[in-house]
């Protein structure tokens, strides 16, 4: 039967998964710390890791880059269950190796279907909170301000898989006059394009009542809405393979 590492802070959680999981032929066994949780993957070989992301000490995303940066446990898949329903959230989420990204609450059939997709190598769809992502169902649009010629083919091929056009901008003051006058549900902005201010940025949104994800590409303080990704080129290769994964869960 497949193998569950479950990791969560809170015991009662647990133990109601753990049943669960239990009734439907999955052996379990859990960690109720990240500490814990590296503990048993040392020890034990697990098919798949559930994990909570808001943990004491260290977050379920630094845990999961953490296990994914170990080549001993860098296949196992990885499923987050989270309160957190941004989709910058989401972003980094699949940003940190997540196979599928479940928010709280969800049925226990959408927890069995996904571990099940997971299991099979499939992509696994999100089965649970879908109005979180209403702005996907009338389409996705997404501005990109990015001039690097290599960045900008990474970035591109992600929404054209998905069947959505991206816009891109030639400068950062182009992005902005955009902004100004047309509606779109997500930026992707290069952190070295002239005039760019994360600060600035977040300052133009929240006077202008704009709420939309900022994907930066590049370094950056930590800021409620943005999601910085590191400007080198397997990032960005990362970036994009997140930014498909979140479209594919328009349907």
């Amino acid at each position: 039967m497949p193998s569950v590492l479950l990791i969560d802070d809170n015991r009662a959680v647990t133990e109601i998964i753990r049943a669960l999981l239990q009734r439907n032929n999955y052996a379990v066994e859990i960690a109720n710390s990240p500490a814990a949780a590296l503990d048993a993957l040392q020890r034990s070989r697990f098919n798949v890791i559930v994990c909570d992301v808001m943990m004491p000490g260290q977050d379920g995303f630094t845990l999961g880059r953490n296990i994914k940066s170990t080549p001993a446990t860098a296949d196992i898949p990885i499923v987050f269950l989270t309160a957190l329903d941004t989709i910058e959230d989401e972003f980094e989420a699949y940003l940190s190796g997540a196979a599928a990204y479940m928010v709280k609450p969800f049925k226990a059939r959408d927890l069995l279907g996904t571990l099940s997709s997971v299991l099979n190598g499939q992509t696994a769809r999100k089965g649970a909170s879908q109005g979180r992502l209403s702005v996907f169902q009338d389409g996705l649009r997404v501005l990109a301000a990015v001039t690097d010629r290599a960045n900008r083919r990474a970035v591109a091929d992600a929404p054209r898989d998905a069947g959505i056009d991206l816009d891109f901008s030639e400068s950062f003051d182009e992005a902005l006059q955009r902004l100004d006058r047309e509606r779109f549900q997500m930026l992707i902005v290069d952190a070295r394009l002239n005039g760019f201010s994360a600060s600035a940025m977040a300052d133009y949104m929240r006077y202008f009542a704009l709420n939309l994800p900022v994907i930066v590409l590049g370094q950056g303080e930590p800021r409620p809405g943005f999601v910085y990704v590191s400007a080198e080129g397997k990032a960005v290769a990362a970036l994009a393979q997140a930014l498909k994964q979140v479209l594919q869960h328009r349907a």
